[in-house]
């Protein structure tokens, strides 16, 4: 009840894909999943041109274990950012792709999170750049397993 009347209140103050993505949850966690994804799809079609709703739609898609939907929202968000751009849905994509033990999927998205750091962050090394490549490798000697 607190959580549809703080909506109401953002509805009546505010023009913005949370909206959207907040309603969408609300229905999602009464159980009304058909309606959770109508508010999602209505909000990366009013909030086309906004990285973060179709971001928020992938985080949505992987909470529910629906990989492959999830990751073509990431690839989307990813399209529509400007420079500097964060490394986040990348991220996600790499640990989608190692859910679905796709290790090649997972070593490209990795790599462009280093490229992401490299060409918008000036970053060559550190914690992050370390520990993509220590993920690059993992995922690598995963799929020398799985071929083996």
């Amino acid at each position: 009840r607190e959580a549809r009347e703080t909506l109401t209140a953002m509805k009546a103050r505010f023009d913005r894909y949370q909206v959207l993505l907040y309603e969408g949850w609300l229905l999602y966690y009464e159980g009304d999943f058909d309606g959770a994804e109508r508010a999602w799809q209505t909000m990366t079609e009013k909030y086309a041109d906004n990285w973060f709703a179709w971001s928020s739609r992938g985080d949505a898609y992987a909470h529910r274990a629906m990989y492959d939907e999830a990751i073509k929202m990431y690839r989307e968000a990813i399209r529509l950012q400007e420079r500097p751009r964060f490394t986040d849905n990348e991220s996600s994509i790499a640990q989608l792709c190692r859910l679905k033990g796709d290790w090649k999927g997972a070593m490209e998205a990795y790599g462009r999170v280093i490229d992401i750091l490299r060409e918008d962050w000036d970053l060559t090394d550190g914690e992050d750049v370390r520990r993509c490549r220590e993920s690059i490798e993992a995922c690598r000697r995963a799929l020398e397993r799985a071929q083996a």
